[in-house]
């Protein structure tokens, strides 16, 4: 094989570094080392920057066997005279960081200021036509000066090009004001030119192009890029960015125009928009900033490391170059970097110290990084290095890959509904459209059963995880509400002007942590234990007792401290008065001020935290403009908040047909609480569970008090000095009758790993009373013919309960083990309920009074939840839509039909042919339709009881009579 030439090309700087040592201060005099010591060995250092750095690392970084780098080399003159102005130079000040448990690392420590240069560039021109060009664009004028371009972008006669080119672009977002004066007047896209990018197009060479560039150089475009408060937002906000504006999207055939954009953010990650698809490369311990924060100091040189391991990656196998590992590889050196620092190397015949870029560190670093990780969640690899004790290689490839498999339009179409997670977990059988629900189902127990026993960062290793304290999360509003919190904290702590406090607000069902997620968060930031208060307003007798409580905080703020203020359930009536403690909390929200016995105090700086009661979601409480709501000055209220998180909790929300991920949070959970309760579980990391017993956690449908019911469950089981989690290490059935529905956990412990079934139910209101024995013996066969094809599963009925055969289904079905109900009304409750009788009264309306009384009973004791349809137009169109609503979402229906046309809107027929166009298998059982009149029955005559399966077989439309 041919040695192939890579060349490099484009801005050149030169990096003056001066180094900031520790300050020593004795007899009143600054010194910038202990008079104690020799001084430092570390001086004012230079160094080549922009291209002619990027051409030393790949010199490092690929062998000369494979390739040979060239490029523009700097005259030795430039690297040692600070005011020689023949090219740009940046001043920057560094200093030794020392963490922890690691060696001192040399990082940057001020920005100092960057002196024009005028640089030769048709003098430093580069000929020939190389394999691989690599360019740096930082807009110092490279892109503008057509005679110092490589020849082969100058050059079109020649008869090659290159194979491949690596673009690293900067500074392409903003304008200058005669630009921008220019395009006001000729009316011009919001673009600046760029003659270098329309130079790679006119040859042709924009599909084989790769272009790296940063976050921060994308949000200087005219295209919204928000604040990272999630993966998931970050990735569509850079991929509708990428996919939508110049330079990288071609608006008149809506195509994008290079191979692929690379947009870094910091050393936290990269977003791949290509040809092929997009790929988001994540920091698996945080969100964008995190892995640098941890870290004292600032770094750059993160595309360069990018850039690296792109070129080398296409030096190796320039015909099977897998990118997105490539770009991983990449963010991994740039955390290496960041790691690391720069190196001090001995220079010259004083051996004085000079610091420089670490070219060998970072070229020593790829060749022993970690193997690619699998595409599939579920199994993550462990990180290897040859060096296992390497902390370093493990935390700089603390990353992980997700690759899109869906179209950005479809993701924004379902808004805040789409996440990783449920892609990944929900989808990971096909497309949301493809996955049957119970198959989606299955999915969702299996990966909680791995998070459960493994712990996330292995069970669902691409997904993100947000990581506060001890507090974990995949739930993406989740971490965008506590991330929005976090963010709106330290801002405040950053700045002292602002002398009224902080509010924010946490909504969430009881027992769902709000009040553990405030505690981490605030453990994270650094504030103290002592100076957090936490007051049920609630148990407050009168709103006399509230300024009390507000000058405690007042006087933990004059000790120095920053309080945190917990007013919980602060959506409780005051005197009677819906949410009559809203007015009081405005002044010292807005004015930092408060009242108490006609004097004016004011509160000091402070973070109130308000927790809802009665509105488990920020959303519900928002809602409503009532008279009371506005006496109470709810909006105004509002507006005085700056961030707010809806915690979700262990329980569906709003119910299990919509909140597909709530095994998910469960397994979070209890993976957290066996690690604090019983670590002598785990085995080979792995904790070991009973099957039932685990999925009697996970399947349970509700826990009393939310996550404190699944703790106690935890703690009062009998686990001392036992090596597995036993059915008979669970707390006796009093106990557990106090957190759960004990004849529901029970069951799942016996079923095993069993998963769930839908089974819809539709049919005539009126039946035959006179054949109810033949009619219930169909139905029992139709049951029996479902668990034979669907084996090894416990069932979850979806009814609207109305009289017929609704009711009779579902009895039959309830008799199933830890067979659960769903009920679904076409109108409110306390509507529907008149639909079976006008009263309660026995004497009155004795059959009425029992058919009112039973539904309640299935809705107060059998029913797990109860949906209730939004509002219609007709009564008739309530009723077709809770049939369709249980068509879409059950895997199976049996319909007790009589094979006729609907004879109104919603009748049997329209919901069967519902269940038939969703290809949903359907045990049609046949009945006559009794109505009371009897000139509109129908009779199906020996049909009645009988048995029609269809779409059964391999779920093809088909019919098979039996």
């Amino acid at each position: 094989m041919a040695k192939l030439l890579i060349q490099v090309c484009g801005d050149p700087t030169v990096d003056w570094l001066s180094v900031r040592n520790e300050e020593y201060v004795a007899g009143g005099r600054t010194y910038y080392w202990p008079p104690h010591r020799p001084r430092p060995d570390v001086r004012l250092s230079s160094q080549p920057g922009g291209s002619a750095l990027i051409m030393e690392l790949l010199q490092a970084m690929v062998p000369s066997e494979v390739a040979e780098v060239g490029g523009v080399k700097l005259r030795p003159t430039l690297l040692q005279k600070p005011k020689d102005n023949g090219i740009v130079r940046a001043w920057t000040v560094w200093q030794a960081y020392v963490e922890e448990g690691r060696q001192p690392a040399f990082r940057l420590a001020e920005w100092r200021e960057c002196e024009p240069g005028e640089w030769n560039y048709a003098g430093n021109t580069l000929t020939g036509s190389p394999d691989l060009l690599v360019v740096e664009d930082s807009g110092l004028g490279f892109r503008d000066h057509e005679k110092g371009w490589p020849q082969v972008l100058r050059d079109s006669s020649l008869t090659s090009s290159p194979q491949h080119i690596i673009l690293k672009l900067a500074q392409y977002g903003a304008m200058t004001q005669q630009q921008s004066e220019d395009q006001q007047q000729e009316q011009a896209p919001d673009r600046q030119s760029n003659p270098l990018l329309e130079r790679i197009a006119e040859l042709g060479l924009a599909r084989q192009t790769t272009v790296v560039t940063s976050i921060n150089d994308l949000r200087s475009c005219p295209v919204r890029v928000g604040t990272s408060l999630s993966w998931e937002g970050i990735f569509e906000d850079v991929v509708t960015a990428v996919r939508s504006q110049w330079p990288f999207w071609h608006a008149d055939d809506e195509q994008l125009v290079f191979h692929q954009v690379i947009v870094t953010v910091e050393a936290s990650g990269a977003i791949v928009v290509g040809q092929d698809g997009d790929a988001l490369i994540f920091d698996r311990r945080g969100q964008e900033g995190d892995f640098s924060d941890r870290l004292s100091g600032e770094m750059v040189g993160y595309n360069t490391c990018v850039v690296g391991a792109l070129a080398t990656a296409w030096a190796d196998s320039p015909d099977e170059v897998d990118w997105r590992q490539a770009t991983r590889d990449g963010i991994g050196l740039a955390r290496l970097l960041h790691i690391r620092g720069y190196e001090v190397a001995l220079r010259g015949e004083n051996k004085l110290g000079h610091l420089r870029f670490p070219h060998a560190i970072l070229a020593e670093g790829y060749r022993k990084k970690p193997p690619p990780r699998r595409e599939n969640a579920g199994q993550a690899q462990p990180i290897t290095t040859d060096a296992e004790q390497d902390e370093d290689m493990n935390e700089a490839w603390d990353l992980d890959m997700f690759v899109d498999k869906r179209d950005m339009e479809t993701k924004q179409e379902e808004g805040d509904k789409w996440s990783i997670l449920k892609q990944t977990v929900v989808e990971a059988g096909g497309p949301a459209c493809d996955t049957p629900r119970s198959q989606a189902g299955d999915q969702v127990c299996d990966y909680a059963r791995g998070i459960a026993l493994c712990g996330p960062e292995t069970a669902i290793s691409n997904v993100p995880v947000a990581v506060v304290g001890h507090w974990r999360s995949a739930d993406r509003k989740e971490i965008e509400g506590v991330r929005s919190v976090i963010n709106a904290l330290k801002d405040y702590l950053a700045t002292e002007k602002r002398q009224a406090p902080l509010s924010i607000a946490v909504f969430g069902p009881p027992g769902s942590g709000k009040s553990f997620v405030i505690k981490q968060i605030a453990e994270g930031l650094g504030l103290e234990a002592d100076a957090q208060l936490s007051f049920n307003l609630s148990q407050f007798e009168s709103s006399e007792e509230l300024p009390s409580a507000l000058q405690q905080a007042q006087d933990l703020q004059l000790s120095g401290k920053m309080p945190l203020v917990f007013w919980d359930e602060f959506d409780s009536p005051c005197r009677g008065q819906k949410l009559g403690w809203l007015p009081f909390f405005l002044a010292p929200m807005q004015d930092g001020q408060f009242y108490d016995r006609g004097r004016l105090h004011p509160t000091g700086r402070a973070i109130y935290v308000f927790a809802g009661a009665t509105s488990h979601l920020f959303e519900d409480f928002c809602l409503g403009e009532s008279e009371a709501d506005r006496a109470a000055k709810k909006p105004d209220f509002i507006s005085r908040l700056r961030a707010y998180i809806d915690v979700r909790g262990v329980n569906a929300d709003p119910s299990s047909v919509e909140d597909e991920l709530y095994p998910i949070r469960r397994a979070f959970l209890l993976n957290t609480f066996l690690e604090r309760y019983a670590p002598q579980l785990k085995k080979d990391g792995e904790f070991v569970l009973e099957n039932g017993v685990l999925d009697a956690f996970l399947k349970t449908t509700r826990y009393r008090h939310g996550a404190r019911s699944m703790e106690a469950i935890i703690t009062m089981s009998s686990l001392a000095r036992k090596k597995k989690f036993e059915l008979s290490s669970l707390p006796p059935e009093n106990v557990l009758r106090m957190h759960v529905d004990t004849r529901e956990f029970t069951a799942f412990t016996r079923l095993g790993y069993r998963d769930t079934l839908r089974v819809g139910i539709t049919g005539h209101i009126g039946l035959d009373p006179d054949r109810m024995d033949v009619l219930t013996a169909g139905v029992r066969k139709a049951i029996e013919f479902i668990e034979g094809y669907y084996p090894e599963r416990y069932l979850t009925v979806f009814s609207p309960l109305a009289v017929g055969a609704d009711r009779l289904v579902a009895r039959e079905l309830l008799r199933r083990e830890a067979t659960r109900l769903v009920a679904v009304l076409p109108v409110p409750r306390d509507d529907y309920v008149n639909d079976f009788g006008a009263t309660d009264a026995h004497h009155c309306d004795y059959d009425g009074a029992e058919l009112r009384q039973e539904f309640r009973h299935w809705i107060s004791e059998r029913a797990v939840e109860v949906i209730e349809m939004t509002p219609a137009a007709t009564r008739d169109e309530s009723y077709f839509n809770a049939g369709c609503f249980i068509a879409e979402y059950c895997d199976v229906m049996i319909a007790i039909w009589d094979g006729s046309e609907s004879q109104g809107l919603g009748g049997t027929a329209d919901i069967v042919k519902k269940a038939e166009q969703l290809n949903k298998p359907i045990c049609h059982v046949w009945a006559g339709n009794f109505k009371d009149d009897p000139a509109n029955r129908t009779d199906v005559g020996d049909k009645h009881g009988t048995v029609e399966y269809i779409n059964f077989l391999e779920r093809e439309p088909h019919k098979s009579r039996e």
